[in-house]
């Protein structure tokens, strides 16, 4: 969980997209994320064999801290619920459907 879009892509795109190995599962936290990246990460993970979601969050410092975030995730079903014990911790999860994803 980043701050910016721009932080995001540095870190997934530019950084970590070499170094993942198959079957891994990239989360992207970011509210303020673009449709353009998710879609940019979400193409390179199909490319490189891991599962990509995006899961936008609401609720501030301080409900991270409380674990109250609202989490509102989109992607792979099955690996949206396969998180959710994960999500629970943070917060409280809905599930937003798989997005559309369209090619870059």
């Amino acid at each position: 969980m980043v701050g910016n879009p721009q932080d995001v892509q540095r870190i997934i795109l530019e950084s970590v997209l070499s170094t993942l190995k198959l079957g891994v599962v990239s989360v992207d936290h970011t509210s303020s994320s673009s449709p353009s990246l998710v879609c940019e990460i979400y193409a390179a993970a199909c490319k490189k064999g891991w599962w990509s979601i995006d899961a936008l969050v609401s609720g501030s410092d301080i409900g991270a801290r409380q674990g109250k975030l609202a989490i509102f995730a989109r992607g792979e079903r099955s690996v949206v619920k396969w998180l959710k014990p994960l999500f629970d911790l943070m917060g409280r999860v809905t599930f937003m459907g798989k997005r559309v994803w369209t090619e870059l």
